[in-house]
């Protein structure tokens, strides 16, 4: 028996591989292509493609692939699924002429890790990536999932590696507004501009007392630029660039506005995994010392950050009364081959309480 996990976040998908001893391939990942991107056809169809080849090259008899998506819900379910579509019968096709068995399914990625050892359905899960979502789930709790953020980084997301980059910018145009322009250096503004590909031509006609204002004034406007990558492109710029400057390591430069988005950036996250912890335990005992404390998974390229997962981890153990341990995992690619070798191992009962969706609006979809 072999399970497969896959994870589409913001800008990459990755995979893992289990027969029931531990992960024997993590994190192998197809850049650029996403199925979260769901406005880009070929990005989800190679998505697509590449989970078909995996599956297919593989000698096991039994297989189960679970997905999880960024962005997956009932309101993308439908056109998502519609553009995986061929792929998945090209590959139910494959599996039939080699005799092989194998179960697809897809949901959003923190629902499937709700569904996902250790947590089996009761826990809260917390994604930081290029977006950023906290949801949580009881069996006490009948509405289903509770869910803070999540909602596309125009609107909501806060705390992702797309708000970090928008929220140093912001922090610089005010900071640059309170202190004045004359004189005014930032090294975070000067990797911002590299990044949007400022160059020192576009600014010669500025008096050299306004250069710091004028440039922020330009960035802002190219980040404002249309453009098909702008997700991957803002979230980019975290890596290396806002860990590098909020580090207080000898020899290293330090810059404080980097520092307080990644602080910002945590309370936003620690926040919301208050309130969703804090809801889901009243559902538990109505005498709040009596009350479940919840576990809570942290996944996401952000959230396994040294940097980031210690001030989490502080932030949480003063301010989250009803969350009884933090787990980072990064990636959460194994966590999804767990669940799809644990769905493999479940009689019928059990595998059908892993296919049901936890609410409507959070649907798990059987693709194959």
């Amino acid at each position: 028996m072999l399970g497969v996990g896959v994870t589409s976040g913001g800008t990459r998908t990755n995979y893992s591989l289990t027969r029931g001893e531990g992960a024997l391939e993590v994190s192998r990942n197809e850049t650029g292509a996403s199925i979260a991107d769901a406005r880009g056809r070929e990005s989800v169809s190679l998505v697509g493609e590449w989970i078909a080849d995996i599956v297919a090259s593989q000698d096991d008899d039994e297989m189960c692939v679970w997905i999880g998506a960024a962005g997956f819900s009932a309101s993308t379910a439908r056109e998502i699924a519609e553009r995986l579509g061929p792929s998945m019968r090209m590959l139910g096709k494959r599996l039939e002429e080699d005799d092989k068995q194998c179960e697809v399914f897809i949901c959003n990625d923190a629902v499937a890790l709700l569904k996902s050892p250790p947590l089996l359905g009761a826990g809260v899960v917390a994604i930081v990536g290029t977006g950023s979502v906290v949801m949580g789930a009881h069996p006490s709790c009948a509405d289903g999932v509770v869910k803070r953020g999540g909602y596309e980084w125009l609107v909501s997301d806060e705390g992702s590696g797309v708000w970090m980059t928008l929220e140093s910018i912001r922090l610089l145009l005010a900071d640059i507004e309170a202190r004045g322009p004359v004189d005014y250096h930032s090294a975070l503004l000067d990797r911002l501009a590299d990044h949007v590909g400022i160059s020192e031509s576009e600014l010669r006609d500025i008096p050299s007392s306004h250069v710091a204002l004028a440039k922020a004034d330009l960035v802002a406007r190219r980040m404002a630029e249309s453009r098909m990558d702008a997700k991957r492109f803002f979230g980019r710029f975290v890596y290396p660039h806002i860990f590098d400057l909020a580090s207080l390591e000898p020899g290293k430069p330090h810059d404080p506005i980097a520092s307080e988005v990644l602080n910002r950036s945590v309370s936003h996250i620690v926040d919301s995994a208050r309130v969703v912890s804090d809801i889901l335990a009243a559902h538990t005992a109505d005498e709040p010392n009596s009350r479940d404390k919840l576990p809570l998974i942290v996944g996401g390229n952000i959230a396994a950050n040294p940097l980031y997962d210690q001030r989490l981890r502080a932030a949480v153990s003063s301010e989250c009364r009803s969350v009884s341990s933090v787990e980072a995992i990064g990636d959460p690619s194994d966590s999804l081959a767990a669940l799809s070798y644990h769905y493999l191992e479940s009689d019928h009962k059990g595998r059908r309480l892993l296919r049901k969706s936890i609410d409507p609006l959070h649907p798990v979809l059987k693709l194959l």
